[in-house]
């Protein structure tokens, strides 16, 4: 009887102490630590993305994917979103439509980054400075189905996956989710709990019913080459095979692009169109267990060198054939793919790498050479080169049938103010969103708004110099007549010095 009563009493001693835990727990949580506030918070910061291209005359084809802002106008999203479009539009969780332009695209890793006008987004935070880990907790957001913004969660199924798809070069270093996802959920963030960018969704695949995923074969690689061969294709050695179907694997994969290599590429695209890879000239494979138990290394940790290219910065900094890289600027070197995907990022940088050498340990600096790039830079200035622009600092959408029987102006006729750049010269004149216009006088020039409303205007506005002062013919919806506004016209500013009519997207010599 003792006995028993002494187990309910520590029964319940236990379940009092679980319940001051939890109410411990809640009472120091974050008061946003609620995720439903937290998706909230981050709608502002992604987009559908809606890419369009001619299949007949007159009749348009629309592609959907997903984005994220990494700046007020700059957007990320996935190459394979902007298949063969000729222009391409962006949609906020607000269900603005905004036109935008590719400013570059890098078929190695699959990002494009996308340009706006107007200053809307609001930048995620990029969780660059830590890897994905298998068992962590993320969300997605993005277009799903043709539906709009939707979150979906899940965890990180695995790390440093390799994929191959229609002919482009292998990407090393993927992550693997579970969270379903739809086809255009292509370019959507994938978010931790704290709400930073652990990478974006790059595709999924849907096994067929009978198969499995085999891993691919070690092999070798050198730098700036397919670091294992195969990949998720159903051809080779390598990737899909059949198998019985009671072991088939029937779930929704997913895998995503991690945020360091987002926040390099990006960072490159935006300022130069293209993206420089650092090249050491040298093969690499992972070291064999013996040979790490020999050395007393971890092989996870370390990497082998099989080759080095006569001439090349491997060779000229003294690595040679069967030296181990233990470590990089003094920290574990952790394997093939974070040397390869570390000096991929750091090109024309010295490097100290330590290196076991049979019973010795040398520190070598090697000068990490550059890759020649296939993809010239795309332009980012239009036809109108380098000469003052004139800016008035507004968006115009033209005026439909239910805004002309409301204002009394003809449909087609004029153009509605949609957005007005804050401390622009329209805002410092007074102009706000929803005001008409019916014209633009500037050095004795009149050009009405018509046909393409906006580009009409922005034209009319451009061929104007800066500090000009022009009439702006302006009706408000409240007035029966309108009137004119004086207003003394900005320079463009250079992220705006885009084509106004030109494709959206040039293409980048690769068919994807």
């Amino acid at each position: 009887m003792r006995r028993s009563s002494t187990r309910r009493e520590a029964r319940n001693a236990w379940r009092i102490a679980l319940g001051l835990a939890c109410l411990l727990a809640t009472a120091v949580a974050p008061a946003g630590a609620d995720l439903a506030d937290t998706v909230a918070g981050l709608e502002p910061s992604v987009v559908t993305v809606m890419a369009s291209h001619e299949v007949a005359a007159g009749k348009m084809q629309h592609v959907f994917g997903s984005g994220f802002f990494v700046s007020p106008t700059d957007i990320v999203t996935t190459v394979r979103v902007l298949q063969n479009a000729t222009a391409v539009r962006v949609i906020t969780y607000r269900d603005e439509v905004l036109s935008a332009s590719v400013i570059g695209a890098d078929p190695t890793s699959r990002i494009a980054v996308l340009r706006i006008a107007e200053p809307v987004g609001a930048p995620v935070d990029l969780a660059a400075d830590t890897e994905a880990r298998k068992g962590e907790g993320i969300f997605t957001l993005g277009s799903h189905l043709g539906m709009g913004l939707t979150v979906t969660g899940g965890m990180v199924n695995g790390t440093d996956r390799t994929v191959t798809t229609s002919g482009l070069p292998s990407v090393n270093d993927a992550f693997q989710i579970d969270a379903p996802v739809s086809a255009d959920a292509s370019g959507a963030p994938v978010f931790d709990a704290r709400g930073r960018v652990r990478g974006m969704v790059l595709f999924s695949l849907i096994p067929d019913r009978g198969t499995v995923f085999r891993p691919p074969g070690e092999g070798t690689t050198g730098l700036g080459e397919t670091l294992v061969p195969g990949g998720l294709e159903r051809d080779g050695a390598a990737g899909l095979e059949a198998t019985a179907p009671d072991t088939a694997l029937s779930s929704v994969v997913t895998f995503c692009l991690p945020a360091d290599t987002i926040g390099y590429t990006t960072t490159q695209l935006r300022e130069a169109g293209q993206v420089r890879r650092g090249r050491l000239d040298v093969e690499l494979e992972p070291v064999r267990a013996d040979v790490a138990a020999y050395l007393g290394v971890d092989p996870r940790e370390c990497a082998m060198v099989v080759s080095a290219v006569p001439g090349g910065p491997a060779a000229k900094a003294g690595l040679r054939p069967y030296d181990v890289i233990v470590a990089m600027d003094g920290t574990p070197a952790h394997g093939v793919r974070h040397i390869v995907k570390s000096l991929q990022m750091r090109p024309g940088q010295a490097v100290p790498l330590t290196v076991r050498r049979g019973t010795e340990e040398v520190v070598l600096t090697v000068q990490v050479g550059e890759m020649v790039s296939e993809n010239a830079a795309i332009t980012q200035v239009s036809p109108l080169g380098e000469r003052p622009i004139g800016w008035l600092g507004v968006r115009c959408a033209a005026v439909d049938a239910a805004l002309a029987a409301h204002s009394g102006v003809g449909a087609g006729r004029a153009a509605v103010i949609e957005y007005v750049f804050p401390g622009s010269p329209a805002e410092a004149a007074g102009l706000r969103p929803g005001d008409i216009v019916l014209g633009v006088a500037g050095d004795g020039v009149t050009t009405p708004a018509a046909g393409s409303p906006d580009v009409g205007l922005q034209q009319t506005v451009r061929a104007c110099r800066p500090g000009a002062t022009v009439q702006v013919s302006v009706k408000r919806i409240s007035q029966t007549e309108g009137g004119a506004v004086t207003v003394q016209l900005g320079e463009l500013p250079p992220e705006q010095r885009l084509p106004l009519s030109a494709p959206a997207y040039p293409g980048t010599g690769v068919d994807f």
